[in-house]
């Protein structure tokens, strides 16, 4: 999972100074001297702790109801999401070797295209994985017929070509069959 939502309590320091935590979560804390920049902290502090948390597969506790939080008189307390996958992005950027087998044909005729194939697993699996964050939820499209990838006389020789003008949607249309 990489999108979190949390309770954070904001108690205000002085006249426009505030601290944040997160009742929930053990050590994570911070401050801002407005009410913006806290919203803009305390996001950034539960994505960052929450990702090391997966990293390190420290279990967390499940978000309390927001009713559910006592406060002072100087307190009040809001929900703050934070999306994991951000900081997995910036900092996880070590490649990683995978081998595939794909047929002769298809082979040859991407090489003959310069077809760069770890840019093409890369943007499908970020596609199939929905990590664009088009839909806001993860989806798992229609899988293409067995057929359309074992029979060359389905693709155009240019289909798959970076420059041409058809959409990456009409390459998936065609090849559903």
């Amino acid at each position: 999972m990489s999108k979190y939502v949390y309770p954070a309590v904001f108690t205000q320091e002085g006249n426009t100074g505030y601290t944040i935590s997160f009742p929930d979560l053990e050590h994570i804390y911070t401050a801002a001297e407005d009410l913006e920049s806290g919203m803009d902290e305390a996001q950034d502090a539960l994505a960052l702790m929450l990702y090391q948390y997966e990293i390190d597969g420290t279990h967390f506790k499940k978000p309390s109801r927001i009713q559910d939080i006592s406060t002072d008189e100087n307190q009040f307390v809001t929900l703050v999401s934070a999306d994991t996958l951000i900081y997995r992005k910036m900092f996880a950027k070590k490649a990683v070797k995978k081998t595939l087998t794909i047929p002769g044909w298809l082979d040859e005729l991407a090489k003959s295209e310069n077809i760069n194939f770890s840019q093409v697993l890369q943007d499908g699996l970020i596609e199939r994985l929905d990590l664009n964050g088009s839909t806001g939820s993860r989806t798992h499209p229609g899988t293409i017929h067995e057929s359309a990838l074992t029979h060359p006389y389905r693709y155009k020789k240019n289909l798959h070509h970076p420059d041409i003008d058809e959409k990456p949607e009409e390459v998936i249309e065609q090849s559903k069959i």
